[in-house]
């Protein structure tokens, strides 16, 4: 078996890929522990499929990387940002979320983020 190093997975990630080589960095990202290495990473033609690589993971495991997911809010016309609306509206514990939104929507507010702050108040518009 060979083994990929965490940015040959993220350069398979390229939507300019064939299909068939972006689900192989899918695949491969399944066995990555660390998830902190799929949130925003160099190049906005990868975030997407690291999106996908982050919505198939637990509520457990995308716990600790909550501020991570509502920062990738701060646009929702970013590749990826629908996914992880998606999938913050399918968290087990929405109590969780709903207090981390609101705390997000206080920095949102504070730094006068016009763009953010509609993102965190109607995300869920865009999972239907």
């Amino acid at each position: 078996m060979i083994n990929y190093n965490i940015d040959e997975i993220i350069e398979m990630f390229d939507w300019n890929n064939s299909e068939e080589i972006q689900k192989k960095g899918l695949e491969l990202s399944k066995s990555v522990k660390c998830l902190k290495v799929f949130f925003q990473p160099y190049g906005k033609n990868v975030w997407r499929n690291c999106a996908l690589a982050l919505v198939c993971r637990t509520d457990e495991e995308l716990q600790p990387y909550l501020t991570d997911m509502f920062i990738w809010l701060e646009d929702i016309n970013w590749p990826g940002a629908i996914d992880i609306a998606k999938r913050l509206t399918m968290f087990k514990n929405q109590e969780l979320i709903e207090s981390n939104r609101n705390e997000y929507i206080k920095i949102a507010k504070a730094i006068n983020n016009e763009q953010w702050l509609l993102s965190l108040n109607t995300y869920e518009k865009y999972c239907d």
